[in-house]
């Protein structure tokens, strides 16, 4: 049978569910799906909003672009902040926060983009292991309880891709910034 076919007892069914996952619609994700789920189930909905991960400058920035971004209505999913653990408290001058990188392009083709692309993300990790960028020691903070920082270190950075296509510029720059990777 179909699941809308399906009324669970009160109470006999707990779901976990993400409905801002509905960005993979090219995987058939579909914010409908869960809305139409809610309404069938009732109950209340409980926000998991902590992040462990990012401290404040980064949730912030994150909160104050998605809020604007992300509108309910039928193919989107309200926004919900996300609350940090960490408050990035250091007094170091490289202390963390969000930076851009890039700026408007004259180049009419992605080849020439992706290249000045790829020598930027070069030049701000060696920016930031040389400006000893300050992170959350997490292994200090624990035993502590207390934040605790380091200076970054290369291993401390993952640049993320949405595909692999610019990757073997990426790589390329890398290599001649002597910054290493994998």
């Amino acid at each position: 049978r179909a699941w809308e076919d399906i009324t669970p007892k009160r109470g006999k069914l707990f779901v976990v569910g993400d409905p801002k996952q509905s960005i993979y619609r090219f995987r058939r994700a579909d914010v409908g799906q869960m809305t139409r789920l809610r309404q069938r189930m009732g109950g209340d909905t409980v926000h998991l909003v902590q992040n462990f991960r990012s401290q404040r400058p980064i949730l912030a920035w994150v909160n104050h672009v998605f809020e604007r971004w992300m509108k309910q209505g039928h193919e989107q999913t309200e926004y919900v902040s996300v609350i940090h653990r960490w408050e990035a408290s250091t007094k170091h001058a490289a202390k963390p926060r969000v930076w851009s990188l890039g700026g408007p392009q004259d180049d009419t083709t992605v080849g020439p983009v992706r290249l000045k692309e790829a020598e930027g993300i070069a030049n701000l990790l060696r920016g930031i292991v040389n400006s000893e960028w300050q992170v959350l020691d997490a292994e200090a903070t624990n035993s502590s309880d207390e934040e605790r920082y380091r200076p970054a270190k290369y291993s401390d950075v993952c640049v993320l891709m949405p595909t692999r296509t610019a990757l073997r510029l990426l790589e390329l720059a890398f290599d001649d910034a002597d910054i290493p990777y994998r």
